[in-house]
């Protein structure tokens, strides 16, 4: 029974609706962003696995990109790894996944990254979701558009060979 008086788990006329006190939901938290680069695909697959082709696109260089299931991910700076974590799954003509784990902002949270890439005729799509559930500090730290602004500064890095400049966050 509940502090109410009534059972955990009840019907109302309606629909049915479950509540359990033993296991509460976590609520699921996404970012998600995509865009479709009018790019080879292989450009487009090595901007976003090869730490040594990195052209100045996402919010901090890629250190370490590992080829198989089990690498180390990682983006930062030589003296600071900002985020780091741990490649899921891998496979060119689909995409990847990896963990997601900031470092060094006093929290300690782990999410996971989930990036397709497809090539759609002339274009590729880029279209990725990161799974916060859990994780609302990480959440927060990407924003609204965090993704957003990577994907459209890799979009325009291959499409002019230049990245678009980071928008102004108070500019409205």
């Amino acid at each position: 029974m509940s502090k109410l008086g009534i059972p955990a788990c009840f019907v109302i006329l309606a629909g049915v609706v479950a509540v359990s006190e033993a296991e509460p939901q976590a609520a699921a938290m996404e970012r998600t962003a995509a865009v479709y680069v009018r790019a080879s695909y292989d450009d487009v697959w090595k901007q976003l696995t090869d730490p040594a082709a990195y052209g100045g696109w996402s919010s901090a260089p890629c250190l370490a990109f590992g080829t198989e299931a089990g690498d180390r991910v990682a983006w930062g700076s030589k003296e600071r790894t900002v985020y780091e974590g741990e490649l899921l799954s891998i496979e060119k003509g689909k995409g990847f996944a990896y963990t997601f784990a900031f470092q060094g902002f006093g929290f300690e949270e782990t999410t996971e990254v989930h990036v397709d890439v497809v090539e759609q005729g002339p274009v590729v799509l880029v279209a990725l979701r990161h799974v916060c559930t859990g994780a609302p500090n990480t959440h927060g730290m990407i924003g609204a558009y965090g993704w957003t602004k990577s994907l459209c500064r890799l979009k325009t890095l291959l499409e002019t060979g230049t990245t678009m400049p980071w928008p102004e966050e108070d500019a409205r």
